[in-house]
């Protein structure tokens, strides 16, 4: 299972495989941009030509620089491990608090940082309508199919995941069994124990997220999960009492009892994070996202619609709600990960 480390980020970019793979360019947690640097390859910079520039240290240290004052958040630092010449541009590898990073991209003249999973332009990319047909042939049916979405609470990808999952939550209603499940261990026997890959504090979130879910019904826990999501996991890193006050309004908000969280946190917080943990390896999960469907692995797109095509084929006589299009406006398209 996860455990906290220091602060970097391990993007999974999905090769719509039945498992993920893992995967390393620097982003910042709360970025999703896998692209920057359109206007170079506008301009044409990429054509195999040489270009007159900085000296390849030169443009490695304000790569490193540039990714300090910008995309890191506090108390994270990069450095420049190696930078070698290839196709064109600069390959720069980048630790971060001392753990390996991956590797940048950066123009030959320096003004340029290019980003995330290089793409080999003669070989095709599955096309999206094909993976997610491909992924639902493959999800067992049952009457009610059993839906679990595992996720970190303060992974980006899990939150772009939950957040394309609710509209499906509000269409189904009760006739898919849809939870939200968590990638989170405990070495002993109390809170403080709880180990995820955010730290602890999210995994007492992911506690909290479990005692709520087994004390109310599921449109409380979503309407929860929303103000967690907008109101409370944009400001995690900002001590525990920041999060203490926020994760309270939102359970004021949702009609939650804050006694009643707490109560069951300190008595079965521990216990429900042991069954989680036992749950995700028993699927082999260690990636957030990972949507399990009837017992299966999801490998389609992430969208409000895919998820709902991939549930509903689940279905051995699928609800009339189905037949109704979700919309992808503001929807997430991300394949990364959290693992």
């Amino acid at each position: 299972m996860p455990d906290e480390e220091s602060p970097k980020v391990e993007v999974v970019v999905s090769d719509k495989s039945s498992k993920p793979r893992n995967m390393t360019p620097v982003y910042m947690a709360v970025i999703a941009v896998v692209f920057l640097g359109i206007g170079f390859f506008a301009r044409g910079s990429v054509t195999g030509a040489v270009v007159a520039g900085e000296s390849k240290d030169v443009a490695a240290s304000k790569a490193a620089s540039f990714i300090n004052s910008n995309l890191l958040s506090a108390g994270q630092t990069a450095s420049v491990t190696s930078v070698n010449e290839s196709n064109g541009m600069y390959v720069v590898t980048l630790s971060i608090n001392g753990q390996s990073a991956g590797s940048v991209y950066v123009s030959k003249d320096g003004n340029y940082l290019i980003l995330g999973t290089v793409l080999d332009m003669n070989k095709a990319l599955p096309r999206e309508e094909e993976s997610e047909s491909a992924a639902a042939t493959e999800i067992p049916k049952s009457d009610r199919p059993s839906v679990e979405l595992f996720v970190m609470s303060f992974c980006p990808y899990g939150v772009q995941a939950e957040q394309a999952m609710a509209p499906v939550v509000e269409l189904l209603g009760d006739k898919a069994d849809i939870k939200v499940r968590f990638i989170a261990s405990a070495s002993g026997t109390n809170l403080s124990s709880i180990r995820s890959l955010h730290g602890n504090i999210e995994g007492v979130e992911d506690a909290r997220q479990l005692c709520i879910a087994e004390n109310y019904d599921t449109a409380t826990y979503w309407k929860y999960l929303a103000e967690i999501n907008s109101k409370c996991y944009p400001i995690y890193r900002s001590g525990d009492a920041a999060y203490d006050a926020c994760w309270k309004a939102a359970a004021a908000t949702a009609g939650i009892d804050v006694g009643t969280v707490e109560g069951c946190l300190s008595s079965e917080g521990v216990a429900l994070i042991n069954a989680e943990s036992a749950a995700a390896d028993a699927y082999g999960v260690s990636g957030s996202p990972t949507l399990i469907i009837n017992g299966g692995i999801y490998s389609g797109g992430r969208t409000p619609e895919a998820f709902k095509t991939a549930i509903c084929n689940a279905f051995n006589e699928a609800p009339s709600e189905c037949g109704q299009t979700l919309s992808a406006a503001g929807a997430s398209t991300a394949s990364g990960g959290c693992a």
